[in-house]
């Protein structure tokens, strides 16, 4: 009978394990049902930091960081049309310039092809204030505010080439901005004077030149202040004092009015261009009216697709199809740019102020926003799918900017 009992006992045993196995792996997920480690295989997050010239590029599926020291501090991150790229671009006293770096892994469309290592490109150029960056079949476009010209390179050559510049007719040093079109021409600002404007640092028109720098169509709209750009390869929008300008690649220019209650000294100082969705979208930082608002070049017109004075940062998402916004309070809302509907919102991160030196940047997937915590040195992951659900991962002293490189793709 003890035998018996014995075995009776370890069947219940048993048992009782596979209840309390059963019973954990319902709860399971203390992670919502989000595995944190399902992110897309080949994206890859690449970001700076705000104490020293270290960049880090991370895999969120592998879980792997590996550090790059760059040359630049307090530099601004973008990825290129390919997205196999990356440029740090710094306006920074403590050092100016543009470096490119190279994740090593190119789309071959139905496949990611690996081309090589992770690293720094070796491609350079003369840039004195070098501030905004456009990307369109191949090229890598760079304005420098230092001479208000342009500088131009090829992804292809990024480790045998350099950026050359464009000498442009009339252009003198400003806080502008250019738009490469489909048929190798550039809108871009200049600064003539030729209005009275509400900011003197900013230019006043648009023209278009060709790859040669000469021009090719001369504005026909004058502004009092031009800040923020977009394009689409056909359309550039430009957000100015007045209303949004449109300046179309054959040379035809117009204004979009903003909304009645923008006055006239008010600007959509920000403009994107949603891929995804083939949209336009202006961010105004203006009291009262902050707030993101699609750009309807067809409608000539701008409405309003979420208004909040608390607004702190704003991104695409990976594939252009969503938005994601981060409030003051520390909370996200995601948008659906499809139907510019609110999907999902929540608190994601502690709440800050807006007099902070040292703010989270953000960037976003199908499944996942990537916000960097500078106050903690963390990125911090959050899963689309449940805004609570979040993995901490330290990563150097006050991380930075950040901006992703790859492809939404396991294959």
């Amino acid at each position: 009978m003890k035998k018996q009992s014995v075995k009776f006992l370890a069947i219940a045993l048993i048992g009782l394990t596979i209840a309390s196995c059963k019973k954990n792996e319902s709860k399971q997920p203390s992670d919502g049902g989000v595995d944190l480690r399902e992110e897309f295989a080949y994206v890859n997050v690449f970001l700076n930091d705000f104490s020293d010239k270290n960049n880090y590029l991370i895999n969120p599926k592998t879980g792997s960081i590996t550090p790059f020291v760059g040359n630049l501090v307090k530099a601004n991150l973008y990825t290129t049309e390919s997205k196999r790229y990356a440029l740090s671009i710094s306006s920074d006293a403590a050092g100016k310039g543009v470096q490119v770096f190279d994740l090593g892994i190119e789309n071959h469309g139905d496949h990611m092809h690996k081309m090589g290592t992770p690293k720094w490109a070796s491609m350079g150029g003369n840039f004195t204030t070098p501030v905004h960056f456009f990307s369109l079949g191949g090229e890598l476009s760079i304005f420098d505010d230092g001479d208000g010209k342009i500088s131009l390179g090829k992804e292809s050559e990024v480790h045998t080439g350099n950026f050359s510049k464009v000498n442009s007719d009339g252009a003198t040093p400003h806080h502008g901005a250019m738009i490469r079109f489909k048929n190798g021409n550039y809108a871009i600002t200049i600064d003539d004077n030729s209005v009275d404007g509400f900011n003197k640092s900013l230019p006043e028109r648009v023209q278009i030149i060709n790859p040669a720098g000469a021009v090719v169509s001369s504005s026909t709209v004058a502004t009092k202040g031009i800040h923020g750009d977009a394009g689409d390869g056909n359309i550039a929008i430009f957000g100015a004092y007045g209303g949004v300008l449109v300046v179309k690649q054959d040379g035809t220019q117009s204004l979009i009015p903003y909304p009645n209650n923008f006055a006239i000294t008010n600007i959509m100082g920000t403009s994107y261009y949603a891929e995804g969705v083939k949209k336009f979208y202006g961010r105004s930082g203006n009291a009262g009216l902050r707030g993101i608002y699609q750009i309807d070049v067809n409608a000539n017109n701008c409405t309003p697709v979420f208004v909040n004075e608390n607004i702190a940062a704003v991104s695409l998402s990976f594939d252009e199809k969503k938005m994601v916004i981060l409030l003051l309070d520390g909370s996200v809302k995601w948008i659906d740019l499809a139907s510019n509907k609110i999907i999902k919102e929540g608190a994601v991160i502690p709440a800050f102020a807006s007099t902070d030196t040292e703010k989270p940047s953000l960037a976003s997937t199908e499944k996942f926003i990537y916000i960097t915590m500078p106050s903690t040195g963390e990125l911090w992951q959050v899963a689309t799918k449940d805004l609570s659900i979040a993995k901490k991962i330290k990563v150097g002293t006050k991380p930075n900017k950040i901006t992703l490189l790859g492809k939404e793709s396991n294959e």
